[in-house]
């Protein structure tokens, strides 16, 4: 099945030099990690009924749950630059890659 690739704008992030992260949220699964997206990296981010998940990277382990939050709740948009937020659909998969110069994209799969 072939996916179509939306961009949908650049992820509002921080870093700390090594890691970013997409502000205002963390990722919670067997800890809470404020700074988890390497450069270089791909990203998926789907919903699993409970709340959105990320895959992908180095430090994916499979059948465990990275949760994206808001300082432990579920939310329903990512922070993009320029303009505000990106409300998420449960039912679109989503990928997060670094644009260089730009910072992180963010695409719908369709």
């Amino acid at each position: 099945m072939l996916s179509t690739a939306t961009a949908l704008g650049t992820l509002d992030t921080l870093t700390d030099g090594e890691r970013d992260r997409i502000s205002g949220l963390r990722l919670d699964g067997d800890g809470a990690y404020v700074y988890w997206m390497t450069p270089g990296e791909m990203y998926r981010i789907s919903h699993d009924g409970r709340g959105w998940v990320v895959s992908g990277g180095g430090w994916f382990t499979p059948g465990r749950p990275y949760r994206l939050t808001r300082a432990g709740l579920a939310i329903r948009s990512l922070p993009i630059v320029f303009h505000g937020e990106e409300k998420l659909n449960p039912f679109i998969v989503y990928q997060v890659s670094t644009g260089y110069p730009s910072g992180w994209e963010l695409w719908a799969l369709t």
